[in-house]
């Protein structure tokens, strides 16, 4: 059987390191928001990094048909 001491000095190390994983999760926390709140929203979210590409040009591959013809084969499509 496990003494008393041991017990206590056992939980005494799990309650230290819990709390240094927590105060860890918590400083970041604070940090993470500090930089949200000094800095302006548009440079947090990233939007002075984006560029505007347009849509992605279409890749065939093999045998596929191509948009306009699948539309020009279609019962529906306008003269």
């Amino acid at each position: 059987m496990l003494s008393r001491g041991l017990v206590q000095r056992r939980l005494r190390q799990v309650h230290f390191w819990l709390g240094a994983v927590i105060g860890a999760q918590v400083l970041l926390w604070i940090g993470s928001g500090l930089f949200m709140v000094l800095f302006d929203i548009h440079e947090v979210r990233g939007d002075h990094l984006r560029t505007d590409r347009g849509p992605a040009p279409l890749i065939l591959v093999g045998d596929i048909v191509p948009p306009e013809a699948a539309l020009g084969l279609a019962p529906f499509a306008a003269d």
